[in-house]
């Protein structure tokens, strides 16, 4: 996004003018900028829209959880900001309204089935293409690998330990019934996750980025 650009790069020159460093300097602190007024920006964008849609708290939820999940795994990336903008929030969406609207038709035992099938499907993902690069962030060590198909098994066994005992908790009255609104969004939210390192999910996302690509399991 042009604006995001053009303000990243005169923070830059004034912090390398303010620090005396060199044009090498003012590339990062570029990048820096770049990648936090963004955030500032889709931050805004969801929040506001969110909120006008009445799925605040769920979509908190959402990012939080997904961008957790991402940190370890990995995924494809677009090219466009504004097409990272929209397609995020309309996933994150998405899943706030549908859990938000539809957690009432689930039943205790419905809900433990999604868990466990959520857990299954994400697990199989994890070790089949964890942890997956990007241009932005390529891994080719052997050990960063090894180190973050760990951390993302941990972290789907950690997921279940908790979404399912919040489940059970759902089932016996010590939760309220509304919680069920954030087990369904989680359980959405790592299927989109596992799906965004997928050879199907970078075939799609690389259509939105109008790229052609062929799809390898």
């Amino acid at each position: 996004m042009k604006l995001i650009s053009v303000l990243a790069f005169r923070c830059a020159n004034l912090l390398m003018k303010q620090l005396k460093e060199n044009h090498e300097k003012r590339r990062v602190y570029y990048y820096g900028f770049t990648v936090v007024f963004g955030a500032i920006l889709k931050g805004l964008i969801i929040v506001s829209v969110s909120y006008l849609l009445g799925v605040l708290l769920p979509t908190f939820f959402i990012v939080l959880m997904f961008g957790s999940v991402r940190m370890i795994v990995g995924g494809s990336h677009l090219d466009k900001y504004w097409r990272c903008i929209f397609t995020s929030l309309s996933f994150f969406i998405l899943i706030s309204i549908t859990s938000k609207y539809t957690f009432s038709y689930w039943s205790g035992t419905s809900i433990v089935a999604f868990v466990i099938i959520t857990f299954t499907i994400a697990f199989a993902g994890i070790l089949k293409w964890a942890p997956s690069d990007s241009p932005n962030r390529p891994i080719t060590n052997e050990k960063e690998i090894k180190k973050f198909r760990n951390l993302s098994i941990i972290y789907a066994i950690l997921w279940l330990l908790v979404i399912f005992s919040a489940s059970i908790l759902n089932i016996t009255g010590n939760f309220s019934d509304s919680s069920k609104i954030y087990i369904i969004a989680a359980c959405f939210t790592f299927l989109l996750a596992i799906f965004a390192i997928s050879p199907a999910g970078y075939k799609f996302f690389s259509f939105i980025s109008g790229k052609k690509t062929k799809v390898k399991f």
